[in-house]
């Protein structure tokens, strides 16, 4: 019996010993989507600022085109609260499309689109045309649905369902995602006190929100160095 309950005390200490050597994984924030470890120092926007974005009402960019020979290129927009969700799989919205030639307007129009989810299909219910200046120039109202058309990947049509279907982020988070990962590396090399590399960082966070006082406040930190 003596010898049993030896044993099986060993295998406790060993037990204990390994699971102790074992590092636990950060955990997460699921709405920043940044570890809780993170030092305050190091994070760029708050849980105020995603509940701000949450709130702003209006067209929200998905994606855009590169640039063809004309300097043509098409941006997508779609917003969350024209969204209706008919089913699980079934979803409804309106989306934006804006094309410029050179940086300047040329044409736009807005789509009511209708997505099987589960399929990975799309259709158009309505289009209505607008001409440079925004007017509206005619509607292409179908009599029916069109025809399901089955999302083709890597295009502007894949990024608007990923938004709508699949919770895939649009461009304004993407854009903060990526800001905060450039923030934050650029505030450790300023601790490493590296400011050379921490003001190339911080700039490149500018790129993406040229307006946020962090981003700012630190270029200028890292220039007096």
């Amino acid at each position: 019996m003596r010898k049993a309950i030896l044993i099986l005390a060993c295998l406790l200490l060993v037990s204990s010993m390994g699971s102790s050597q074992r590092k636990p994984k950060p955990k997460i924030d699921p709405l920043t989507e940044i570890a809780i470890t993170t030092p305050k120092d190091e994070i760029l926007y708050d849980k105020a600022d995603y509940d701000d974005l949450k709130s702003r009402i209006g067209w929200r960019q998905v994606g855009f085109s590169n640039e063809d020979s004309d300097r043509r290129q098409t941006k997508t927009y779609y917003d969350p609260r024209r969204m209706i969700v008919v089913s699980s799989s079934l979803k409804r919205a309106w989306i934006k499309f804006d094309t410029t030639k050179g940086g300047i307007l040329e044409k736009s129009f807005i789509s009511f689109m209708e997505y099987d989810c589960s399929g990975a299909r799309s259709r158009t219910l309505a289009v209505t045309i607008y001409n440079e200046e925004g007017r509206p120039v005619g509607d292409a109202d179908a009599a029916t649905p069109s025809a399901w058309k089955y999302i083709v990947p890597d295009t502007l049509t894949e990024g608007v369902y990923g938004v709508v279907c699949l919770h895939w982020k649009a461009k304004v988070e993407q854009d903060m995602d990526l800001a905060a990962r450039w923030f934050r590396l650029g505030r450790q090399a300023e601790k490493r006190l590296d400011f050379k590399s921490a003001s190339g960082l911080y700039k490149q966070a500018e790129l993406l929100d040229p307006v946020n006082d962090k981003i700012l406040a630190a270029i200028e930190r890292a220039k007096k160095q």
